[in-house]
């Protein structure tokens, strides 16, 4: 429709042309961002699942993932930070510093903690079979419900230790009076 104004299309001609353009160009826009986003989420789901896997895999503990820490050369301890039920097996902990950790249920076996401090640790029913625990400090270590079938704890010092219902690493089992003990037992003190 055109106006009596020279042949030149009215107002409204003008807005409804612009409108189709626009809802066009609108529709393009919205198509082109709805899949870019679709394209960044699935990307971002591969991405963050990549991450989730590989940090899974970069530390220990009750996800049940095995990592060795490394031990600080100045300080002592240990690049990750020790927990329940984490899991050290076969790992590297010479003269680590974990005095008051909390290793309930940890996976210790085959470990080597040769000249560890583990003073007043609780390391309750942790599997220490094979582990090396040579000049270690275990004074006033609870372990109880350990189990320390093949250990090497020459040297280690057992001051205060609590034993109750530990498997020794003779395979004698420590039992459950208050003065149990492994001593004798594959310990000597």
């Amino acid at each position: 429709m055109t106006s009596a104004y020279n042949g030149r299309p009215t107002t409204m001609d003008n807005d409804s042309t612009t409108t189709n353009t626009s809802s066009r160009q609108g529709r393009q826009r919205r198509r082109i961002i709805i899949g870019v986003v679709a394209v960044a989420v699935i990307a971002g789901a591969i991405i963050v699942g990549g991450s989730l896997q590989n940090s899974r895999n970069a530390t220990s503990g009750a996800l049940g993932a095995h990592v060795c820490p490394t031990i600080n050369k100045v300080t002592r301890l240990p690049s990750i930070a020790p927990g329940a039920e984490v899991d050290w097996s076969g790992c590297n902990l010479i003269e680590a510093d974990l005095s008051g950790a909390y290793l309930w249920g940890a996976n210790l076996s085959g470990a080597n903690l040769m000249e560890a401090n583990l003073t007043g640790a609780t390391v309750k029913g942790a599997n220490l079979t094979s582990a090396n625990l040579s000049g270690a400090d275990l004074t006033r270590a609870n372990l109880s419900g350990a189990n320390l079938t093949g250990a090497n704890l020459t040297g280690a010092n057992v001051w205060g230790t609590v034993w109750l219902k530990t498997t020794c690493p003779n395979g004698f089992f420590a039992g459950s009076l208050a003065r149990s003990t492994c001593l004798g037992q594959g310990v000597i003190a």
